[in-house]
Parts: C-alpha cells; structure tokens; sequence
C-alpha cells in the first residue's frame, strides 16, 4: 500500500510516527515537494489554507480511489470552506474520512493514550485505516 502525506508538520509527523510503528513506509509532499507516486491512503495534514494548492499540485498522484484521511483544523480564509468542502471542490474523492479528536502531536509520538474519532460516509475503508494508526496497546 502506498500511504502518502500532505504535510509533515508536527501533526503529520505525529501521525507518521504511527504509521511507522505499524511497519509501513510513506512518502510526503511539502510546498516544495510533490509525491511522486499514486497514494492508496493520503493523510492530509497541512493547515486548511493549503489544501486546495496541494492537492492541485500532487493531482496526477491523487485518483478518485485514494483513501483520504483528512487530520486538518480550520477554514480556509478566502472562501470560508472546511476542509471537507475544499477537497469536495477540487476533484470527486469518495473515500474520505475525518480523523478528529481531543490528540495533541507530543503525545500521539511518545504513544500516551488518547481517543481519536474517525468519521466516514462508507466503512469499507475503516480497517485498513485502523491498521496504519493503531498501536500495540489498542490492537490486543
């Protein structure tokens, strides 16, 4: 599988640490970096003003089957739309999913607990997701 992030910020980074302990590589894309691959699951982890050119710019990397997994707070500024709305207007994305909770990204690395929620249209993609994120501790 080809696990992707936009963004690798303290977050992304935090989230790649999980990815990483479940025995997975991935591959990110920054401003001045684009994938270079097609991604199977793509974490978007870049502030909400960024998603739109980001996903402009990794487009040949990011197909309708790409599971998307969107970790990003906030509104963008000049339109005023969630993340779900931004992705939503640049292209068909059917396999998005929202990871939210009260996380902070020290604790997610150090792998103290904590409780996200994912939200999703269609559950078909929730155990591969849970298989790239879950530790040791949850997964007994």
């Amino acid at each position: 599988m080809n696990i992707a992030f936009i963004g690798l910020g303290k977050f992304g980074q935090a989230i790649a640490s999980l990815v990483t302990y479940n025995g997975h590589e991935y591959e990110y894309a920054e401003v001045d970096r684009l994938l270079t691959k097609s991604a199977d699951m793509l974490f978007v982890t870049v502030p909400a003003q960024f998603i739109r050119q980001a996903f402009e710019a990794n487009a040949e990397c990011i197909t309708k089957d790409t599971i998307i997994v969107n970790c990003t707070k906030g509104i963008e500024e000049k339109t005023h739309l969630f993340a779900h709305e931004i992705i939503q207007s640049v292209g068909p994305f059917p396999n998005y999913h929202s990871l939210i909770g009260p996380s902070f990204a020290s604790g997610i690395i150090d792998q103290d607990p904590t409780v996200v929620s994912l939200g999703y249209a269609d559950p078909k993609h929730v155990v591969a997701i849970k298989s790239v994120l879950e530790d040791a501790v949850l997964s007994t």
